[in-house]
């Protein structure tokens, strides 16, 4: 539940915007979208996607750049 994420709908097109913190500690930015998507639920899948993302953990964070 740490996703801040804006929906956008279009004639056949689905998007998803936003930020989340991974499990890693990554905060992550991504845009997903999907045209003409045949499959069963256009929004559940993009949710799915964000879920993977935030159960990412790719090891320790990187120190920020100074």
């Amino acid at each position: 539940n740490n996703a801040r994420a804006k929906t956008g709908t279009f004639r056949f097109v689905n998007t998803l915007s936003g930020y989340v913190t991974s499990k890693g500690g990554e905060r992550l930015a991504f845009s997903l979208l999907l045209n003409n998507y045949e499959g069963s639920g256009a929004r559940t899948d993009l949710d799915t996607l964000v879920e993977m993302l935030a159960d990412a953990d790719r090891g320790a964070p990187r120190p920020s750049a100074r």
